[in-house]
């Protein structure tokens, strides 16, 4: 399920967008899950378990997620103004 795109202001001044993830967010993607399961135990996974996923992979996804019915991913994007 694609959801629309919205903005809002965060406390420090910094614009934030949320919006379904792209194809061209795959890599992206792929990077801060090796970045976050590297931060905490609190993860299912551990960034050597992410090895075998490929941008293909998280493109596949990707599309799964946005072409479901009843399943929606979203992605944080951030920028300041």
């Amino acid at each position: 399920m694609v959801i629309d795109s919205f903005e809002f202001k965060l406390k420090d001044g910094r614009i934030a967008t949320i919006r379904s993830p792209k194809e061209e967010d795959s890599k992206a993607m792929l990077d801060y899950l090796y970045k976050a399961s590297g931060e905490t135990e609190f993860i299912m996974r551990y960034p050597e378990e992410w090895d075998g996923f490929t941008v293909e992979d998280e493109k596949a996804v990707i599309e799964r997620m946005n072409n479901s019915d009843n399943k929606a991913m979203l992605a944080w994007l951030e920028r300041t103004e």
